[in-house]
């Protein structure tokens, strides 16, 4: 990516695993491994981790899913993994990022996550603010973030809030996928009308978080973003115009102060769905848009 775009990247998202609490540190651990000189050759590397609050294949999606998410949170509340995290952050420490962007249980407003705030607010919003405690105890420097995904976040903003003390940054995963149907084409694999569905399905949610994050003095920041060439329903393909879009919404930003840009990522993820240099027309624009010339 960096040979493409003509200069060097400081960003990096990691995402700790959540299958087990050992799944966890042991990938927060080969990441590291993997990452340590990229760390080193950096003056000031971001480094983003994504941190579970919980682990397992419950979600909220069901009444029974829903009863354990709710025990996950009141067992990450009540110190159950806290072993883990301790671990994490004295390996983050040791890696040279005592400043690391911690992801504590993102897109809170998702169903199908084992911390999901669909079962309980409350418990989402106690767990979340136990487990930064946690952290802060070996670095007081790491920076938390809060992200939310797109689709809900109007629904869940005010009672999953975890306070500003608990909250460096605000952040958002934003996806071209899963507008309306009837904004979608089958037979051409994207959307009639890319710049309606931008306008009318992304902006506004969008702009409701930046909003959000100036009316509590945070910076904002898009760890995750991209396109999506399938999907269950609708998706935008290969979509030069969300491209474009997003890069003029985060030139857009404030350079600092609240709803300033703290860092963006796109992803590309563990498969080619997402890989925006497998869509031509959308890798170009990457390349106009992001590209050194």
């Amino acid at each position: 990516m960096e040979d493409a775009l003509g200069y060097e990247l400081n960003t990096v998202v990691q995402f700790g695993g959540r299958e087990t609490p050992e799944d966890f540190q042991g990938s927060v651990n080969g990441a590291l491994g993997g990452l340590t000189s990229w760390i080193s050759a950096r003056a000031n590397p971001l480094y983003s981790v994504s941190i579970p609050l919980a682990f397992g294949d419950a979600d909220a999606r069901s009444e029974e899913g829903i009863a354990q998410v709710a025990v996950n949170l009141q067992q990450a509340a009540g110190g159950a993994f806290d072993a883990y995290f301790l671990a994490a952050a004295e390996s983050l420490v040791a890696a040279g990022v005592p400043d690391a962007v911690l992801r504590i249980g993102h897109e809170f407003d998702a169903e199908w996550y084992p911390w999901s705030a669909h079962a309980s607010c409350e418990g989402y919003a106690n767990a979340f603010r136990h487990v930064v405690d946690v952290f802060r105890s070996v670095s007081p420097t790491f920076r938390i973030e809060w992200t939310t995904g797109m689709r809900q976040f109007d629904e869940y903003a005010d009672c999953a809030y975890p306070g500003d003390d608990y909250v460096d940054i605000i952040g958002m995963t934003v996806f071209d996928k899963g507008g309306p149907m009837r904004y979608f084409s089958p037979s051409t694999g994207t959307w009639n009308d890319p710049a309606l569905v931008w306008a009318e399905e992304y902006l506004p949610r969008i702009q409701f978080h930046q909003e959000f994050a100036v009316a509590h003095n945070k910076p904002v920041a898009y760890p995750e973003w991209g396109l999506a060439a399938t999907d269950i329903g609708a998706y935008g393909g290969d979509n030069p115009t969300f491209v474009r879009s997003m890069a003029a919404w985060l030139r857009s930003l404030p350079a600092e102060g609240p709803g300033a840009l703290a860092y963006h990522a796109y992803f590309l993820g563990d498969n080619d769905q997402f890989d925006v240099r497998l869509l031509p027309q959308s890798w170009a624009a990457f390349l106009e848009e992001f590209g050194a010339s």
